[in-house]
């Protein structure tokens, strides 16, 4: 029995070889290691600002980007979710994404949590002034 499972494999070979077939094996996508977040004006050549200690003016907007790393630094696609610690100080819209706009309610101080495949980053200390 063996044996026929090798000829077919060899046969199944050849008949791709001589007709030119190929055929592709879907790579396995690469694990989220984390999440970076950071403010979306950022400035050519420079690296990324990141969100820690944002602030924002009552009424005023802020877009931020959430991108996903893998071990070795390399992006991986993220749609995570975006939760305020407190309710009535900031809108978070959408509220899922990789680029939210972030709006101003309330003076005061939040922390935002970003959260996709079963990692979090959470952005510290956005004043809201």
């Amino acid at each position: 029995m063996k044996r026929i499972g090798n000829t077919v494999a060899v046969v199944f070979m050849a008949v791709l070889a001589v007709t030119g077939c190929t055929f592709k094996v879907k790579a396995e996508a690469p694990a989220l290691a984390k999440i970076e977040v950071h403010v979306s004006e950022s400035v050519a050549g420079q690296a990324p600002r990141s969100a820690d200690g944002l602030e924002i003016r009552k009424g005023a907007k802020v877009v931020l980007i959430a991108e996903g790393v893998d071990k070795s630094g390399k992006p991986v696609e993220v749609e995570p979710t975006w939760v305020s610690s407190a309710t009535g100080y900031v809108d978070i819209t959408p509220a899922k994404g990789e680029r939210v706009t972030v709006k101003g309610l309330k003076r005061g101080t939040v922390n935002i949590t970003v959260q996709d495949q079963g990692k979090e980053t959470v952005v510290r200390k956005v004043r809201i002034k």
